[in-house]
């Protein structure tokens, strides 16, 4: 009996001793943030891995995330975190890649991997800014189309918004605040109206952009013509 307890104390020791060499010789991912697999991870949201030793500066490097996203990393310790810089696309599932991660020390270990996907994003509920950023488009309509950075615009006379579609397709809505009150008074309802339309124009213009190359939507839709 005492023989056998002792083989069985024998035994966990050395696993023990093992699990502490392999803890030690060893590089690998301990802990993840968001966790492996998570579903519905807001679109700007940090993915920080934990790993079992203190990260070398170079495990920048081995980083990958896929479908490709810019951002920043930053190690600290045993932690590598990616902070995304443009949003993750709504409904997509990502996959984060350490490969061969080193520790400070030198030592290499197996490529650490780990997958998520972003949310759905409600569209009907936001404001276009809002709808522009969640397709990860901010960046890009602000290349491409330079206005968006400065919309929306709403003054007494008129207000200039925009939207993005789905297939990220820009779309320019310029309401102008006339009101017709009296038929009678049908000629200055025009002139307002055409007033309103050139001081919209003339911001969008101040802006280096051609106001007569955008798609917009009038409201009232007569002022398209005026």
């Amino acid at each position: 009996m005492k023989r056998n307890l002792l083989i069985i104390i024998v035994a966990v020791v050395a696993m023990a001793g093992l699990a502490v060499w392999y803890d030690l010789t060893h590089v690998f991912l301990i802990s993840s943030s968001p966790a492996n697999k998570s579903q519905k991870v807001a679109q700007s949201d940090p993915v920080t891995l934990t790993f079992n030793q203190s990260l070398a500066d170079d495990n920048q490097s081995h980083f990958s995330i896929e479908p490709k996203v810019h951002g920043n990393i930053t190690i600290t310790g045993r932690r590598l975190t990616f902070t995304p810089s443009d949003p993750y696309q709504p409904n997509t599932s990502y996959t984060v890649t350490l490969a061969q991660p080193t520790s400070s020390t030198g030592r290499v270990g197996g490529d650490a991997k780990i997958s998520f996907t972003a949310k759905q994003i409600d569209y009907q509920n936001q404001t276009p800014t809002q709808q522009a950023a969640s397709l990860g488009q901010t960046d890009a309509l602000a290349r491409s189309n330079p206005l968006v950075g400065f919309l929306p615009q709403q003054t007494l006379h008129y207000d200039l918004e925009f939207t993005v579609d789905a297939d990220k397709n820009v779309q320019y809505q310029l309401h102008l605040n006339a009101i017709l009150l009296d038929p009678s008074q049908q000629a200055d309802y025009q002139a307002l109206l055409k007033q309103y339309k050139q001081e919209a124009f003339d911001f969008i213009r101040s802006k280096s952009v051609d106001p007569t190359k955008l798609p917009i939507q009038f409201d009232p839709p007569e002022a398209k013509d005026l």
